[in-house]
């Protein structure tokens, strides 16, 4: 009896190891299907945070473009309207230049003319004086 008893505990024993062994495998088993997910997980997680980087980056590119672009057309805007005050500035001069000179001209063919009207009287009471 005892014989047979020993024989039960040890295959008892070897019945226990064999399914312990089995429950360890099955459980490295669901592990390394945990550790699969979870790779894989951190897979898909690190493409949906690079590309959510990347479309941030790309509106934030989008975003300093548009202001560096706006800021380029007010620039623009006001070098236009300091060129047309300079421009309408140096037509004021030239014109200025252009008109003192044609009164320049005009008040000396006006003497010349005064000066001619004087000589041809001067030279009429001259002549009706000696006649």
């Amino acid at each position: 009896f005892l014989y047979i008893k020993a024989s039960v505990f040890k295959i008892q024993r070897c019945l226990l190891r064999w399914l312990t062994f089995r429950r360890k495998i099955r459980f490295h088993r669901v592990l390394s299907e945990f550790a699969s997910a979870a790779s894989i997980q951190a897979v898909v997680r690190g493409f949906l945070q690079r590309r959510r980087y990347q479309r941030f980056s790309s509106a934030v590119l989008c975003l300093q473009s548009r202001h560096r672009g706006s800021l380029v057309r007010n620039l623009l805007k006001i070098q236009l309207a300091l060129a047309i005050e300079i421009q309408s500035i140096v037509r004021m001069f030239i014109t200025r230049h252009r008109v003192r000179k044609q009164f320049r001209t005009l008040c000396f063919l006006q003497n010349a003319l005064r000066r001619r009207l004087f000589r041809l009287r001067f030279i009429r009471i001259r002549r009706s004086i000696t006649a």
